[in-house]
């Protein structure tokens, strides 16, 4: 996942409703039978199992040994984000200027410290109109993104 979806997805959990994160840090402490605070493959996929969620390994290996914290992460990137209300907020955080796009300095610093040529990847790779800057738009389509 890239750092700015990463950290996009956080935006978006601390800005969850307490009923609806709480629900996500129990199925965190539900699969950790060990209570190691360390996902083992066999509690994953024993978790998933029990919620009926269909999910592809490469998406259960970005699980293994989260912290409670990046499981809440992982957990909402898996649901393909569908809340608009999550990702409109999430948008504005890194919009910092209110001018309806992430600029290259508003990337930058929401992402500090990342190299240049991380930030140069992911303007490349987000900004499919290739303007230089992400749009709402551009930005929704890598949050519905699947596993990357």
């Amino acid at each position: 996942m890239n750092k700015f979806k990463k950290k996009a997805l956080g935006v978006v959990a601390r800005n969850l409703p307490v009923e609806e994160l709480d629900k996500y840090v129990q199925m965190y402490h539900l699969m950790d039978k060990d209570h190691n605070s360390n996902l083992s493959l066999e509690e994953v996929k024993e978790g998933l199992h029990i919620n009926g969620q269909p999910v592809l390994e490469s998406e259960i290996k970005m699980l293994l040994e989260a912290d409670c914290d990046l499981f809440v992460t992982v957990s909402l990137h898996l649901k393909k984000m569908t809340d608009n209300e999550y990702l409109a907020a999430a948008f504005k955080y890194f919009d910092k200027d209110g001018s309806s796009f992430i600029k290259l300095e508003e990337l930058r610093e929401a992402l500090r410290p990342s190299d240049q040529q991380v930030i140069q990847y992911i303007i490349r790779d987000v900004n499919t109109d290739q303007d230089g800057r992400i749009s709402y738009q551009e930005f929704k389509l890598m949050m519905k993104a699947g596993s990357d």
